[in-house]
C-alpha cells in the first residue's frame, strides 16, 4: 500500500513543525480588487498596441504543452506553470515598466519600479536547509560546535519585488502543489471557511461513508496546502500567498489585525473561460489572474515587521502530519481522487468560488485615459495614492556609522573619539536615536570626555533592546555571502551604531570561529581589522530575525563598519598604493599567527581616503599557524605554515592583476 500511494503520490514536503492557521474564511472582495488591478493594466496596454505575440502563437505554444508529458511532480508543474504562466506575466508587467519610465505624463500605475521576478529561491545565504557547508578549519574545538535544530524547507516559489534602486521587496510566497497530489475535486471540497483546529487538526475519526470520508481527507490535504504558504506568509510578514496545482490557484490573505485567519480565493481557469463569452476570456485566463494578484500584491502593504511576525508565530499552532501521514491513513487507493470533471465548477456552492462575471470587463480605453468600467472606482479611491506612497517608499536611510576609534574607546573603556559622526548622541543618553536625528561630531562643553557605558552595559543594553523590538535600530543592508547577511544596528539609547553579520544557526559555528580569529587580531584592530563588539545570540533572548522565507538570523557577532568595496575606491583614485597596502595588512595579519585563507575582492574594503590601512574581513576560512611570521618574514615560518602565508600573498597579487 505505502508503494502504491508514492507510486502515486511522489514525494512530499515534511509539514511537521509548521505555523497553522486556527481559521479559513472567505476573501470577501477579491474580485473587485482583481476587477481593479486588471483595469489599471488595461488603461497602461490596451490591446491596440498589439505589444504582444499574436493569438496564433500563443495558441501553438499551448498545444506544445499540452502534447508534453503529463505532471508528475511540483518540479513538472514548475517548469509548465512558468512557460504558461509566469512567463507571459513577466512579459506584460515588463511593458508596464516600459510605458511608465517612458512617459512623464503617465501617472504611474504602481511603484512597479524595474519589475517583477520569480524565483525558487532567496538565493540569500545558506539557510539551515541547505547542504552543509564545507568543513570548518581543524582548529575549531569539538565543544565549540553547537548543535542547533534544522528549520523547515523553503517554499516552491518567491515572487521578488525589485524597485528601482536596486532593493528587493518580496511580494508574495507561492506554493506548488502537483495535481495528483491536490486535485481540484479536493480543492473543491476541502477549500471552505472552516476552525481549522477543531474541524481538521483535532478531528481524529476517519469517517466510513465513502462520500464523507473523501471529504475529510479532501480537507486535511487542502489545509495541509494552505497552511505551507501561511507559515511562509506568517515568518516574512506577506499579505497574500498562492497556492498553484496548474487545474486551480487558491489566492491567500492575511490581515494583520489578526493572522491568525487564513482569507481565500479559489479560482480555476479552465471552467471560468468556459463560461464567459468570447469577449470577457482575457479576464478568466490564468495570466490575468495571476497578473491581477501581482499588481495587488504590489499596491497591497509592504511586509510586516519583525515584532509583528513574532508575535503571530509565538501564538500559532503548530501542523502535526506530513503528507505522507495523512496519504497513509487513506487505506483505500479509490480514496486518491482521480475526477478531472470541473463541470460542477459553475453551480459549486463553496462560498469561496465565484466565477467570473461579464462585470470583469472593462472597455478598453488608452493609456492614461479615464478608468475603464470594469475597474470601478477603486482606482481613484481616496486614499489610493497615498497607500501606493506609504508602501513602496524606498527604506529608511542608514545613519552614520561610529568611527573604528569610537568602537575601539568603547572596548578599551577610553576616551570618545570627537570626529566619530554620533560623539555628540553619547551627550544624550536614553533619548531614542533614528536615522532622522541630526549627528554631529562636534560634543558640547559639558559633555564628558569618555564613554558613558562600559562594554559590559553596552552588551546588555543592547540585548535588551533587541528582546523588545527588532523593527527599530537594526536594518539589514542588503549584502549577504553564503554564511552571513549584513546589518546595521543602532543602540538607540546612545546612538553607537556599528555593523553586525547576522548568520544562520547551520552557520554559527564557523562565525564563532571567525570571533575568537578577531580577539587573536587584537593589537591590529581598527588599523587593518574591524574592531570587535563581541556577540549577540537571539535565541537566547528567544528571538530570531526572519531575513528571508525560512532563513532565520539567530546570531550576530558585532563589528566596526569597515568600509566600502576596495574596487570603488580604485576606480575613484587610480588605486595608486592600493596593492601595496592590501600585502601590508596581509603581513600584518601573518606577525599574529592567522593565515587568512579567502583572500578575495569582497572581502577587502577601505574605510576613507587612499592612504588609509586596507582593512580585511570575513575570517570563517581563516587558520591560526603554529607561529606567527614574524615582521612579514616568512623565511622563519614552518612549512605548512609558510605556504598559508604565501598562498595569501598571492591571491592579493592575483587579484590586482586580473
Amino acid at each position: 500500500m505505502q508503494a502504491l500511494l508514492h507510486a502515486r503520490n511522489g514525494t512530499w514536503t515534511d509539514l511537521v513543525g509548521k505555523y497553522c492557521l486556527r481559521r479559513l474564511a472567505v476573501w470577501d472582495g477579491f474580485l473587485d480588487e482583481q476587477r481593479a488591478a486588471l483595469g489599471k493594466v488595461i488603461a497602461f496596454l490596451p490591446n491596440t498596441l498589439e505589444l504582444f505575440e499574436s493569438r496564433d502563437l500563443a495558441q501553438s505554444t499551448g498545444g506544445r504543452l499540452a502534447a508534453g508529458s503529463p505532471i508528475g511532480s511540483e518540479r513538472d508543474l514548475e517548469l509548465f506553470h512558468h512557460s504558461a504562466v509566469e512567463l507571459p506575466v513577466q512579459l506584460i508587467i515588463d511593458q508596464l515598466v516600459h510605458a511608465q519610465q517612458g512617459s512623464d505624463a503617465i501617472p504611474p500605475l504602481t511603484d512597479i519600479g524595474d519589475g517583477v521576478f520569480f524565483e525558487n529561491h532567496m538565493n540569500v545565504l545558506n539557510s539551515d536547509t541547505s547542504p552543509s557547508p564545507s568543513p570548518a578549519p581543524s582548529t575549531l574545538p569539538p565543544h565549540a560546535l553547537p548543535v542547533r535544530k534544522k528549520a523547515p524547507i523553503q517554499p516552491d516559489q518567491i515572487c521578488v519585488y525589485r524597485s528601482s534602486n536596486g532593493d528587493q521587496t518580496l511580494a508574495y510566497v507561492l506554493e506548488y502543489k502537483a495535481p495528483h497530489k491536490l486535485t481540484a475535486h479536493q480543492v473543491r471540497e476541502g477549500i471552505n471557511p472552516l476552525d481549522v483546529v477543531r474541524d481538521v487538526v483535532n478531528c481524529a475519526t476517519i469517517p466510513v461513508a465513502e462520500g464523507d470520508r473523501f471529504r475529510h481527507f479532501a480537507k486535511r490535504l487542502s489545509v495541509a496546502a494552505a497552511t505551507q504558504v501561511y507559515h511562509y506568509m506568517l515568518q516574512t510578514g506577506l499579505k497574500m500567498g498562492l497556492v498553484a496545482t496548474g487545474e486551480v490557484s487558491i489566492f491567500f490573505k492575511i490581515d494583520w489585525a489578526d493572522p491568525s485567519t487564513l482569507y481565500y480565493h479559489v479560482a480555476a481557469p479552465t471552467p471560468e473561460c468556459r463560461d464567459q463569452p468570447a469577449e470577457f476570456l482575457p479576464y478568466c485566463t490564468a495570466v490575468s489572474q495571476l497578473l491581477a494578484f501581482i499588481v495587488m500584491a504590489l499596491l497591497g502593504p509592504t511586509p510586516q515587521g519583525q515584532d509583528a511576525s513574532d508575535r503571530a508565530t509565538a501564538s500559532a499552532p503548530t501542523w502535526k502530519e506530513d503528507w505522507g501521514m495523512i496519504l497513509a491513513q487513506r487505506q483505500d487507493p479509490s480514496d486518491i481522487d482521480d475526477d478531472d470533471d470541473d463541470d460542477d465548477y459553475a453551480g459549486h456552492n463553496n462560498p469561496g468560488y465565484r466565477p467570473s462575471s461579464t462585470g470583469r470587463a472593462g472597455s478598453k480605453r488608452k493609456r492614461g485615459t479615464a478608468q475603464p468600467s470594469g475597474a470601478g472606482s477603486a482606482a481613484a479611491a481616496p486614499g489610493d495614492t497615498q497607500t501606493q506612497n506609504r508602501t513602496h517608499s524606498s527604506q529608511p536611510q542608514t545613519p552614520p556609522f561610529c568611527t573604528h576609534a569610537c568602537l575601539l574607546g568603547l572596548v578599551r573603556g577610553g576616551a570618545l573619539d570627537p570626529a566619530c559622526p554620533n560623539a555628540a548622541l553619547r551627550c544624550r543618553p536614553h533619548v531614542k536615536s533614528s536615522p532622522c536625528i541630526q549627528s554631529s561630531s562636534s560634543l558640547p562643553p559639558r559633555c564628558q570626555k569618555t564613554h558613558p557605558l562600559p562594554l559590559r552595559v553596552f552588551l546588555e543594553r543592547l540585548r535588551q533592546q533587541l528582546c523588545t523590538t527588532l523593527d527599530e535600530g537594526i536594518m539589514p543592508l542588503g549584502r549577504h555571502g553564503a554564511r552571513g547577511a549584513l546589518f546595521c544596528i543602532t543602540l538607540l539609547s546612545h546612538g553607537y551604531t556599528f555593523a553586525a553579520k547576522g548568520t544562520t544557526s547551520s552557520s554559527v559555528r564557523f562565525i564563532e570561529h571567525e570571533a575568537r580569529v578577531y580577539e587573536q587580531l587584537q593589537p591590529i584592530r581598527g588599523l587593518y581589522v574591524p574592531v570587535s563588539l563581541g556577540t549577540i545570540d537571539l535565541e537566547e533572548l528567544g528571538r530570531r530575525y526572519f531575513y528571508a522565507a525560512d532563513v532565520h538570523i539567530i546570531y550576530f557577532p558585532l563589528l566596526s563598519w569597515a568600509g566600502r568595496d576596495l574596487f570603488e575606491a580604485r576606480e575613484q583614485t587610480g588605486g595608486v598604493g592600493m596593492q601595496d597596502n592590501v600585502l601590508q595588512s596581509l603581513r600584518s595579519l601573518h606577525a599574529l599567527g592567522v593565515a587568512h585563507g579567502d583572500v578575495r575582492r569582497e572581502n577587502l574594503v577601505w574605510s576613507h581616503m587612499p592612504s588609509d590601512p586596507v582593512m580585511i574581513i570575513d575570517f570563517e576560512r581563516s587558520v591560526p599557524t603554529k607561529a606567527p611570521c614574524r615582521l612579514g618574514l616568512l623565511k622563519g615560518s614552518e612549512d605548512g605554515d609558510k605556504k598559508l602565508f604565501e598562498q595569501d600573498f598571492r591571491t592579493a597579487t592575483e587579484i590586482f592583476q586580473a
